[in-house]
């Protein structure tokens, strides 16, 4: 076996601001400086990112070392501090700690006869120190494909963007998107501390992206906050980036609290209403009370009445994927 340590050519490292070992961070040192503490924190794990590559290789070793390895009772360690890999788009294993504080795993991983193309995404509340992948000694290893679409695109939003509480990384709604429509996403959901900031809206209004998706409303503490901070995060980023497609979602998990929830959502409403009575032809809502359906499987969406579960994500990326293919297809 030869072990490659990434970052590393030819290797893809996708969804990261700062790619070395032991800073693997969603956000530059910059702005992780001038962010409040959660948002700090959550930026150095690497939710959202993932490793990609090509190979003819018949077997993957994979051995990946963590600076912590938290656990809540509500979700699946695998989807805090693991990976799963994809082969050819299709799912081939997950792999992570078998307990919680434990800092390194590692496993062999036996692929197809042939050239395929493997994406490993990386935990979604983990921070990673370090990452290394095996392969057959003299096996070809090469770029993946490009994605379809040459920009990324950035979710900005609470604990439910940054995937709790999927039970391996591929399943938090960002990540499904992207590898269902063929695009690089920046996760910038940053669990309990995704607030509208100002700096946050700037650095967003900064990237070159194909479209923005608008979701932080769980993370407001209360509608009053809301109505400070939505529209005018919406409108920095506008300013900037007239022509960057933009979709504003409102919280998914509308049952816990109707009342106070449709509050929420009228405050997010009106702020695409605004844009769209001023002639903005690029921006979308998509009302979260949707999100889960409205059938008999609408109960068991989530994990806790609150965090989406394997079948709340998927049902998320169903309502927001035809919304957003439709933009990017505007951009492209």
């Amino acid at each position: 076996m030869r072990t490659y340590e990434i970052p590393s050519e030819p290797f893809c490292v996708s969804g990261l601001a700062t790619v070395e070992p032991g800073k693997f961070f969603r956000l530059p040192d910059e702005i992780i400086d001038r962010v409040n503490e959660g948002v700090a924190y959550h930026a150095r794990q690497t939710a959202g990112a993932c490793v990609r590559f090509a190979t003819d290789s018949q077997v993957l070793g994979l051995s990946v070392r963590l600076r912590e390895c938290p656990g809540w009772p509500h979700m699946a360690l695998r989807g805090v501090a693991g990976c799963d890999i994809f082969v050819d788009g299709k799912f081939c294993s997950a792999v992570g700690p078998g307990s919680v504080g434990e800092l390194a795993y590692e496993s062999n991983i036996y692929l197809p006869e042939g050239m395929h193309e493997v994406r490993i995404n990386l935990p979604l509340f983990a921070r990673v120190e370090s990452i290394k992948i095996s392969l057959d000694d003299g096996a070809t290893v090469a770029a993946p494909a490009p994605y379809k679409y040459k920009k990324p695109v950035t979710f900005y939003g609470s604990s439910i963007t940054n995937g709790a509480c999927a039970s391996i990384p591929a399943n938090a709604y960002p990540t499904m998107l992207a590898m269902r429509l063929g695009f690089e996403v920046y996760n910038l959901g940053f669990s309990g501390s995704a607030r509208g900031e100002d700096i946050l809206a700037h650095y967003i209004a900064s990237l070159d992206l194909a479209a923005f998706v608008y979701d932080y409303d769980h993370n407001a503490p209360n509608a009053e906050h809301l109505e400070r901070t939505h529209e005018r995060f919406f409108r920095i980023v506008r300013e900037k980036q007239p022509n960057l497609p933009i979709i504003i979602i409102s919280k998914p998990d509308f049952d816990s609290n109707p009342k106070e929830n449709a509050k929420r959502r009228d405050i997010i409403k009106r702020t695409y209403e605004r844009a769209v009575a001023e002639g903005d032809n690029l921006v979308r809502f998509i009302d979260g009370e949707s999100l889960f359906g409205f059938d008999e499987a609408r109960q068991h969406c989530t994990t806790d009445g609150c965090h989406p579960n394997d079948l709340g994500f998927s049902r998320m990326a169903d309502v927001v994927m035809p919304v957003l293919e439709e933009m990017l297809d505007m951009e492209k």
